[in-house]
């Protein structure tokens, strides 16, 4: 469970942002692994998911905040045009164990009832 101070509630669209930090230690002790190489080190990783409606939701949280990127068919990874983001597509009950675990920067992702 993360802590209250790392959730933020995003109005309007029933979904909560998950702000973590990579290289964290993972919740089993060891330090997180990073796939990157040096040049994407400076990238911010955001989870989002990767379908339903969540998934429409944050699209248009994301076009509305002025992130735009292009998503080739069947990837799960896409690269912002304008900002150093790289958006990574995951399963929405994913995206906090993946924040939790320092292996994306932030995550926006529904709240389980």
């Amino acid at each position: 469970v993360l802590p209250t101070s790392r959730l933020l509630r995003l109005r309007g669209c029933g979904s909560v942002c998950v702000c973590g930090k990579r290289g964290a230690m993972a919740a089993n002790g060891r330090a997180a692994e990073g796939g990157a190489d040096s040049s994407q080190d400076d990238l911010c990783l955001l989870a989002v998911p990767k379908k339903g409606r969540l998934y429409e939701k944050c699209l248009e949280l994301l076009k509305g905040v002025g992130v735009s990127f292009t998503r080739a068919a069947r990837q799960d990874i896409a690269f912002c045009d304008s900002l150093p983001i790289k958006i990574v597509f995951l399963p929405a009950k994913d995206i906090a164990q993946f924040v939790g675990e320092g292996n994306v920067d932030i995550g926006l992702t529904g709240q389980d009832m």
